[in-house]
């Protein structure tokens, strides 16, 4: 009887899961705020992502403070509303080979604006936090 009652438990259980689902898989995702006071604060985050990513303070740890020259155009989105393909994820590899070969004739250069930033990155061991202390040259 025991038995009995914990399948028809779980029947009931995983009955129950199956068709309670939604439509939250097959609804459509949008991708634009309407409030501009939200978009520029995701846009100044955003902005602060890609600097920490450039700095790469994870790959310089306890080495003692380095110079890092940040590109702004690359960390600069432009702005499109509902731009779908923009937020979709993309490779690394497929990333950086996108933006390297669209810059590489010689004849259509520009100069590019240039933020440097000086870093020191220190951790005490793998348990402690990584403590970074970054300055940034503003022009």
């Amino acid at each position: 009887m025991k038995i009995f009652k914990g399948c028809l438990f779980a029947f009931l259980l995983l009955w129950g899961t199956a068709w309670g689902q939604t439509a939250y898989q097959d609804d459509e995702t949008n991708f634009y705020v309407s409030d501009n006071g939200t978009n520029n604060a995701l846009k100044m985050v955003n902005t602060l992502i890609c600097y920490m990513n450039a700095m790469a303070p994870d790959q310089m740890v306890n080495r003692g403070p380095y110079v890092v020259a940040i590109y702004d155009d690359l960390c600069e989105k432009p702005e499109a509303s509902g731009d779908a393909a923009a937020a979709k994820p993309q490779s690394a590899q497929s990333a950086s080979s996108s933006s390297s070969s669209g810059s590489s004739s010689g004849a259509s250069r520009t100069q590019r604006e240039v933020t440097t930033a000086t870093i020191d990155v220190t951790r005490v061991d793998n348990d402690s936090p990584m403590i970074a202390k970054v300055w940034v040259n503003q022009a």
